[in-house]
């Protein structure tokens, strides 16, 4: 498999995150492609405003909803410099691992299959402040690429073959939505599972149980 420098995202601890953009900010500023030097010095300063408004939340020097607000827009720009000089790199060192490891990008593994999903976990399920909608979200499972979502009124709230799908019939994250029941004014319950290309996880146990308006 070739190598190449792998992007960050936001599920990125933050300390790790200003760490690897100091490492990568440094050597990319000296490298001597004048494009790959251009891309550290945007890093570097990136940086700079992602930790400045770390301060302001960890002092709450300013009103704290403001200040998270902010340090997220910095964190998000922080990640697409860090990103966008990884794309460089890429287009300069091709596959030159030796290259992209000593500009302290972290590089791609060996693609292993990921193991079925775990058990979908802390489901909810409320009335949602639009009429005739639920809105619901359960704890992330670390190798789920989808979850799917059914739902009964039955009071067999156990027995998988009396759910159906809802709509929608499926999330692409744990924060999930709002869904819409067939049938409304009656207990609904809900259950989940994760799904990706190994294969479907355990279905969650049933939540909600209440009538939705």
């Amino acid at each position: 498999m070739k190598k190449k420098a792998v992007h960050i995202n936001t599920s990125t601890a933050f300390a790790d995150i200003v760490s690897e953009a100091l490492t990568m900010g440094t050597n990319f500023s000296a490298d001597s492609d004048t494009d790959i030097a251009a891309k550290g010095a945007t890093i570097i300063g990136k940086r700079t405003a992602a930790v400045n408004a770390d301060v302001m939340v960890t002092n709450l020097t300013t009103q704290l909803a403001t200040a998270v607000i902010a340090k997220s827009d910095a964190e998000a720009s922080l990640i697409e410099a860090i990103n966008s000089g990884v794309d460089k790199a890429n287009e300069k060192y091709p596959n030159n691992e030796a290259k992209l490891s000593g500009l302290g990008c972290t590089l791609s593994k060996e693609k292993q299959a990921l193991p079925i999903p775990g058990k979908v976990m802390n489901g909810s399920a409320v009335q949602s402040e639009h009429s005739g909608k639920a809105n619901m979200h359960w704890k992330s499972e670390p190798n789920a690429k989808i979850y799917f979502v059914m739902e009964t009124t039955s009071t067999d709230i156990m027995n998988e073959s009396k759910y159906y799908p809802a709509n929608p019939t499926s999330f692409d994250n744990s924060k999930g939505g709002e869904v819409i029941p067939k049938t409304l004014g009656v207990p609904v319950w809900w259950r989940v599972y994760a799904h990706n290309a190994s294969g479907d996880g355990v279905w969650s146990d049933p939540f909600g149980g209440l009538p939705i308006s």
